[in-house]
């Protein structure tokens, strides 16, 4: 008796989980501009419409559409994040070339060495990152409390890494 409670129960999660996160998917994409507005009503419109075949058809081919919907889902949440991950290494690396640029008008200016230090950490170029922090709070020790902590994560980071390495 409980199986047979438990199905339509879990045919009804896998319904409103496949009728209601595609539709939040294509409108979180819409927008953030990833896609016109043209492509996200024409995709809307294809998922109600393909939701209401199946409806007609099979609760089976309902629940494997359910599914599979889910599974794309966290697939493309998969792939956004590393869609997202890829662009902050890539702006990190244009953000090192534009603090370089301002640098060289500005040696002297600490919160550039901070800014740079940070590009440099988030690119992974420790010892780059702990050059440009120590200059950044050598230049500035009143105001270096931000870049004195993140010396100290990059420093611990290292010698994690550099012990990792020996085992």
């Amino acid at each position: 008796m409980g199986g047979l409670i438990l199905n339509p129960i879990i045919i009804f999660i896998l319904v409103v989980a496949a009728i209601f996160l595609p539709i939040s998917w294509i409108l979180r994409v819409w927008s953030e501009q990833l896609v016109g507005t043209r492509l996200a009503v024409l995709g809307l419109i294809m998922h109600v419409l393909f939701l209401i075949i199946l409806l007609s058809l099979s609760p089976l081919l309902l629940t494997i559409y359910c599914s599979i919907a889910l599974l794309a889902i966290g697939l493309s949440t998969f792939l956004n994040l590393q869609a997202e991950w890829s662009f902050m290494k890539r702006r990190a690396r244009t953000d090192i070339e534009k603090y370089r640029r301002m640098l060289g008008v500005h040696p002297d200016n600490a919160a550039i060495h901070a800014a740079l230090g940070k590009a440099y950490w988030e690119s992974n170029l420790y010892d780059e990152a702990i050059e440009e922090l120590e200059t950044a709070i050598r230049l500035d020790p009143h105001n270096s409390h931000a870049e004195e902590n993140l010396l100290r994560r990059i420093r611990d980071r290292q010698q994690q890494k550099e012990e990792k390495q020996r085992k």
